[in-house]
């Protein structure tokens, strides 16, 4: 058994990773790509008898399922260089935010004390 001593927080950032649409495109992958590759390669390699238009089509299947794994590769990496990136324009806008009121409170305050002393 796994001794997890922050036992919430892991559950929150699973949830939280089940929101974001990268695991979605890797459990696609892992459901779509291993089988078909595996089946392509068993057609390709482990099959009595091929004529070579079986062989031609095999190979074809295996090359296009490759090259829809470097696609994917290529698109999760994308997807979370943008989720990065949206994460540090939301801090960046956090912290002018709160700067913002920081100076409307100090604005706030030397007026009163401004007005407070007539």
């Amino acid at each position: 058994m796994v001794s997890d001593p922050d036992v919430v927080r892991t559950v929150l950032t699973l949830f939280w990773l089940l929101a974001e649409p990268v695991p979605w495109v890797v459990v696609f992958l892992a459901l779509t790509l291993a089988p078909q590759t595996a089946v392509s390669y068993y057609m390709m390699l482990a099959q009595w008898y091929l004529t070579p238009f079986d062989q031609a089509l095999q190979v074809v299947t295996a090359l296009l399922l490759h090259s829809e794994l470097l696609v994917a590769l290529y698109a999760m990496a994308r997807m979370l260089r943008m989720q990065r990136q949206q994460y540090y324009l939301f801090e960046a806008a956090l912290q002018q935010q709160q700067q913002q009121l920081q100076q409307q409170q100090q604005h706030q305050s030397m007026y009163r004390q401004w007005h407070g002393r007539e």
